[in-house]
């Protein structure tokens, strides 16, 4: 059957000395609780301080990687106060399935590599998911909080299981000094504890568990660093060390009793966010068509309608676990059409087809069936290491992807019959490709203007900038490409509106909002003005409908209302405004 039109969602699972060593991992540390498809053999660097594994098409990423985490050694031992005894080790895994299947995690006191068994706390694991901009820090955030867990607990097994007998520090205390350290004040820690403060008048710290107590727990120690200074970090680190109590060490160290502390904790936010509840609005309760459970961190993306606006698909995450979703528009009748994996489906009479990716054995692979289960062909991608992102020609017969290769997150045109050619080719992320038309693509990359003597070699990623920007790609015998906007923040995922006009997500204000595009003036304008964060959306040309998720606490709602093409104006939030002062003030 002729392909007439295809819409995509994409979904993540797959969404120095001298010498390289071999480091073959004996097969015995390979439990039964996970399932290893394919057997690695891995390799590593050393540096002074750092040791980091790699295997089969991870070399690159891991020389950058061991490269940044050597520079960003002084700072990150100053800011804990603490050196470790040994070097620690970090894993890196080219994509994320391939890090769930992992069993090194499962027991973190030993691991044996190379026939030798090491008895240690100073093992990370990381995966490269295509950018940079969150590598660097998940870099930094798993090797701060291995180093926090030494230095709190000990170096070796007996100190730990000794100091487990005194006192087990609470989550939000050690992961959150660990996000503190990689990630600072994020958008995605002053988006969850605006709410979060609103909604609890008398939060319980020490019964915060997982993600939850780690965003707390950043906040925390942002506050600390804002209201007293960076020093106090280490200061109350090396004081829990030797009294193992964390309410003790603030209080001793800011001389504020620990009750009086987080109540100026929470007053600190709660008084800088009254001015973004009064600028920003609630979303619409009454539009809300979904919800991921409560209490369970949970995430809906990869929104996308079908062509006649009759069904919407979307991604739904909780905790790990996939399902791919089909909800009739008019009914709010739902299907669970797949769990796991990449889909489209495209829609011709009254038939709903569906484009599957998945990632299974190593192998990358497009399947491409009626929903009834027949019809079904296969494309395998075997030079692709992880999909992120994909999307159909109006003509159905071409899809657009970015895609890893080699640790190179890059962009590809495939047609029906497996064919590909890659578009872009360089040393930045290229992300969240869609066709405007046949013969044109926008997208979002981080790439800069540099010279050619940092283009080559190993590159230094501290040149990668940490902000996305849009361009646009006019496909023929040659490529020819055009930048559409020059923002240092995140602007990602592009959708058509029209012919002339694009939509796509901004954190222009400090709160990820939808941003509509002129392509013949380069003029941005805000459409939405919510006070949390959009995380995926899809608009519906022929009925002027716009589906959206946004994240609320440990939950995601998905909403489904008229689009408002109307321009919208907010100030910047004030970690934004903070961050624009302090730049002025490093100039």
């Amino acid at each position: 059957m002729r392909l007439k039109y295809l819409l995509i969602i994409g979904i993540l699972i797959s969404c120095f000395t001298s010498g390289e060593l071999l480091a073959q991992f004996n097969k015995e540390k390979f439990g039964k609780n996970r399932i290893q498809h394919k057997d690695k053999e891995w390799y590593f660097f050393t540096s002074n301080n750092f040791e980091v594994y790699y295997y089969d098409g991870g070399r690159t990423n891991a020389r950058m990687a061991i490269d940044f985490l050597e520079s960003e050694f002084d700072n990150l031992t100053q800011s804990i106060g603490y050196v470790a005894y040994t070097k620690p080790k970090i894993f890196i895994y080219n994509s994320k399935q391939e890090l769930l299947e992992s069993n090194l995690n499962l027991n973190t006191n030993n691991f044996t590599v190379d026939g030798q068994t090491f008895f240690s706390k100073l093992l990370a694991e990381a995966a490269y998911l295509g950018s940079w901009e969150s590598f660097k820090k998940e870099l930094l955030y798993k090797t701060s909080k291995i180093i926090i867990e030494e230095m709190l607990y000990g170096a070796s097994i007996s100190d730990a299981f000794q100091s487990n007998l005194v006192n087990n520090f609470p989550d939000w205390f050690i992961d959150g000094a660990a996000k503190y350290l990689a990630y600072g004040w994020s958008r995605e820690m002053d988006d969850f504890v605006r709410h979060y403060l609103r909604d609890n008048e008398n939060p319980k710290l020490f019964k915060l568990q997982d993600e939850e107590a780690g965003l707390v727990g950043q906040s925390i120690w942002n506050y600390v660093v804002e209201k007293y200074g960076r020093r106090y970090l280490s200061s109350i680190l090396n004081l829990s060390r030797i009294n193992r109590n964390e309410g003790t060490s603030i209080a001793n160290t800011l001389g504020r009793r620990f009750k009086d502390f987080t109540g100026e904790w929470m007053k600190f936010y709660t008084d800088i966010n009254k001015g973004v509840f009064e600028n920003f609005k609630d979303i619409n309760e009454d539009n809300v068509i979904n919800v991921t459970p409560k209490n369970r961190f949970g995430k809906i993306t990869d929104i996308s309608f079908s062509p006649d606006g009759k069904n919407l698909a979307y991604v739904e995450n909780v905790e790990g676990k996939f399902k791919v979703k089909v909800r009739e528009v008019s009914s709010g009748k739902e299907s669970v059409i797949f769990k796991g994996g990449y889909v489209s489906f495209e829609q011709e009479a009254d038939t709903l087809n569906l484009v599957i990716g998945t990632f299974k054995r190593g192998v990358t692979t497009l399947r491409m069936r009626a929903i009834d289960g027949s019809s079904q062909d296969k494309i395998f991608l075997r030079n692709i290491t992880q999909i992120l992102d994909l999307d159909f020609s109006p003509d159905g017969r071409t899809m657009v992807l970015s895609a890893i290769n080699n640790g190179k997150t890059e962009i590809y045109t495939l047609n029906m019959k497996g064919q590909g050619r890659r578009i872009t080719n360089d040393v930045f992320d290229n992300r969240t490709p869609i066709y405007l038309n046949d013969s044109t693509i926008i997208y979002a990359s981080n790439k800069v203007d540099l010279p050619d003597s940092l283009l080559t070699g190993v590159i230094d990623v501290h040149n990668f900038p940490n902000y996305y920007n849009l361009f646009q790609l006019n496909l023929g015998d040659t490529v020819s490409e055009t930048r559409l906007t020059n923002l240092n923040h995140i602007n990602l995922y592009p959708a058509k509106l029209n012919n002339a006009t694009i939509l796509f997500l901004s954190e222009q204000s400090g709160i990820t909002n939808l941003m509509r595009l002129g392509l013949g003036n380069s003029v941005s304008s805000q459409v939405s003005a919510f006070n949390q964060s959009l995380e995926s959306f899809d608009y519906d040309l022929q009925n002027n409908k716009w589906a959206y998720a946004v994240k609320d606490g440990t939950q995601t709602k998905l909403v489904l209302e008229n689009f408002p093409n109307l321009d919208q104006f907010t100030p910047s939030t004030p970690r934004v405004q903070l961050e624009q002062y302090k730049g002025r003030l490093k100039k």
